[in-house]
C-alpha cells in the first residue's frame, strides 16, 4: 500500500492542531515531520519506506534539537529572582474569610474566590476575617492581626 502526500499533509496539520489541546509540547514536532514528509512525497517520487524514514528522522531530530529551547521561549519557564519574590509576596497582608471552623489549628479559608487550606497559631470560627502571613505551597499561614 502506497502512502501519498495528502495523508502526510493531514497528519501534519492534525499533529500541530492537537498540540494546542494536548500538554507536553511534543506533537508539534511530529506534525512538522509529517509536513516535511508530505513535501518530499509531493516533489520527489519516493516509496512508503523512504517516507517513513524521512518522517521518523525529521520528527525525532527536531524534537531532540528544538523542544527545550522552544519550550523556554514559548512558556518562559525561567523566572527571574525578582519575579519569584513577587509571587512569594502576592498573598502577604491580604485578607481571607474562614470557610469552616478551624480544628487543631487547621482549616479552610477563601481568598480571591478560591478555597485554600490554612494553618494558624489559634483556632478561628466560620466567617472570621483573617490576614495572610505567607503562603507555603498550597497552604496559607493566617493570623488574626495584620501585624503578626
Amino acid at each position: 500500500m502506497e502512502i501519498n502526500e495528502l495523508f502526510w499533509l493531514i497528519c501534519g496539520i492534525t499533529g500541530i492542531l492537537l498540540e494546542l489541546v494536548v500538554p507536553g509540547f511534543v506533537l508539534i514536532f511530529f506534525g512538522i515531520g509529517a509536513l516535511i514528509t508530505a513535501a518530499c512525497a509531493y516533489f520527489f517520487d519516493i516509496n512508503t519506506t523512504w517516507q517513513l524514514v524521512i518522517f521518523v528522522t525529521v520528527s525525532c531530530s527536531t524534537l531532540l534539537a528544538f523542544r527545550k529551547s522552544f519550550k523556554q521561549i514559548l512558556f518562559n519557564k525561567k523566572l527571574k529572582n525578582c519575579e519569584l519574590d513577587e509571587l512569594k509576596d502576592e498573598f502577604k497582608g491580604k485578607t481571607a474569610v474562614v470557610l469552616e471552623d478551624f480544628a487543631a489549628l487547621n482549616g479552610k479559608v477563601e481568598f480571591n474566590g478560591t478555597s485554600w487550606k490554612a494553618e494558624a497559631n489559634e483556632n478561628f470560627a466560620k466567617g472570621d476575617v483573617v490576614f495572610i502571613q505567607k503562603r507555603e505551597n498550597l497552604t496559607l499561614i493566617v493570623t488574626k492581626n495584620k501585624e503578626d
